[in-house]
């Protein structure tokens, strides 16, 4: 698995509980495909909205991200520098799984995500809050 932080590729080798595709992966994906954003510039209006996230979430961090069929590609993000990760590390590949916000309140205690090497090294994720688009 690998995280892109900056120019630098980082190799985990760590074993996480990866989230199962959903129901509609294939249509999700052509879906996302059809919107023509994977791989594009940064936008200010999507660095606007992690920076308000962040703001009224009292959180060090926040991130647009899209989820492509092998990795999580981040769009904007607020707190951190990374461009994308493997999907098996996404907190977000868990969120699609439902059309209602996901919240982990505690990552260290989610049997899903204390092993994941986003909670246990940098940057540290102790909690998450998302939704499906």
């Amino acid at each position: 698995m690998t995280l892109s932080k900056g120019n630098k590729i980082v190799e985990v080798d760590k074993i996480v509980m990866s989230a199962p595709l959903p129901n509609n992966e294939i249509n999700r994906v052509l879906t996302l495909q059809n919107y023509n954003i994977l791989d594009t510039p940064p936008e200010v209006a999507f660095d606007h909205v992690t920076k308000m996230a962040a703001h009224y979430l009292h959180s060090p961090l926040s991130f647009v991200t899209f989820i492509d069929a092998d990795r999580q590609w981040i769009k904007s993000c607020f707190g951190v520098d990374m461009q994308q990760s493997d999907r098996k590390l996404s907190f977000c590949a868990h969120a699609i799984l439902s059309n209602k916000v996901m919240i982990v309140s505690n990552a260290l205690s989610d049997s899903r995500f204390r092993d994941n090497p986003l909670v246990s090294g940098e940057p540290h994720i102790r909690a998450y809050a998302g939704a499906p688009l």
